[in-house]
């Protein structure tokens, strides 16, 4: 989304971008799971591709082997969860799992059992949540407990934007202990290539009254913008300006529908019409609200914005980090830089 000028509480543009598609297999950061038998059995071996055996034509076999190969959970552990962090923001395809697959060389098949039966499969933005459910009861086949076969099972999560997967385990196949063997994940990176998205409208709770024409549509058109780095030193027809008095205000940019939000660049108020004008009208503490339906607003974050140079010729923009899905990102602006009457933007960043 490019918001080029955006005039709030002194602010000259913003531009909003959405992220790239780039297909991979995703590596994920980390892995928690509710308890571990031992180090050699640590959640930790579920996602580093140990024990995975190379078939060709992309078919994994497992090990039989489970240390240091497995996760496995302390004993008389046979429901409780394990998440897995993929360290961005994905559009997230498919589940692949295979189970556990202790054996010890078809002498101990009854240790199959310790391979999941039945979890509940969410997504998240944050390790703390919400999840959003996306498969209620998914059932897991117990692993054969051979080497030289493909025994994965492929879930599908359906392209929904995450950072965390969850897998809340309901039952296993009989024993006390529970495990996995190995977890993969497919999808979108969607940080890479962004690209900068078409605002549907913008809204500010006041706007200076004419002859002054410094409306909030300035932070999103890309007047005063000199290619995508630059913003120039007037303000009219190129910036947004709040009303006299109003040096809180608001102001509300449109995507039109909810977008995969990953970031956002921000050039504040760059009025300089002399020596003690008009820098101070540049928006300082403010918080950062986002929204699906422009009704329930939600707190992403709080962000103090420098105060802008002044000069055209420098590349003074701010990049805010949003990685959240979204139609509507509001800035609630709590202060200014010094201006007694007014508050602003140039542009909004993309």
């Amino acid at each position: 989304m490019k918001i080029t000028h955006l005039y709030l509480l002194g602010t000259t543009a913003v531009l909003l971008h959405g992220v790239g598609e780039v297909s991979a297999q995703l590596s994920p950061a980390g892995v928690q799971a509710h308890s571990n038998f031992n180090a050699g059995r640590d959640a930790i071996h579920s996602i580093n591709g140990n024990g995975l055996i190379d078939l060709g034509a992309g078919q994994f076999g497992h090990t039989d082997a489970p240390e240091p190969n497995m996760w496995l959970t302390a004993n008389s552990q046979t429901t409780g969860s394990i998440s897995f962090d993929l360290g961005d923001f994905y559009a997230v395809d498919t589940l692949r799992v295979w189970n556990y697959n202790e054996s010890i060389g078809g002498t101990r098949p009854d240790l199959l059992r310790r391979g999941v039966a039945s979890g509940n499969i969410s997504v998240a933005s944050s390790a703390s949540g919400p999840y959003t459910p996306v498969l209620n009861g998914a059932s897991f086949n117990i692993a054969p407990g051979t080497i030289n076969a493909d025994f994965s099972q492929n879930f599908n999560i359906g392209g929904l934007t995450a950072r965390f997967i969850r897998i809340d385990i309901l039952a296993n196949h009989g024993d006390s202990f529970t495990g996995l063997s190995e977890v993969q994940f497919g999808g979108t990176f969607l940080n890479a290539g962004s690209a900068a998205l078409p605002v549907a409208g913008v809204t500010a709770s006041s706007t200076i009254a004419a002859p002054f024409d410094r409306r909030p549509e300035y932070t999103i058109d890309g007047s005063g913008m000199f290619g995508d780095a630059f913003h120039g030193v007037v303000p009219e027809t190129a910036m947004w300006l709040g009303a006299v008095n109003d040096i809180a205000p608001t102001i509300t940019w449109d995507l039109g529908s909810v977008q995969p939000l990953g970031h956002m660049n921000v050039w504040n108020y760059n009025e300089n019409a002399n020596a003690t004008c008009c820098l101070g009208r540049g928006i300082n503490d403010t918080d950062i609200y986002i929204s699906e339906d422009g009704i329930a607003f939600s707190l992403l974050a709080n962000h103090d914005f420098a105060v802008a140079p002044g000069v055209g010729n420098v590349d003074f923009s701010e990049r805010l980090d949003l990685n959240a899905n979204a139609r509507f990102v509001r800035f609630d602006i709590l202060s200014n830089h010094g201006d007694a009457s007014f508050t602003g933007l140039t542009s909004l960043p993309s």
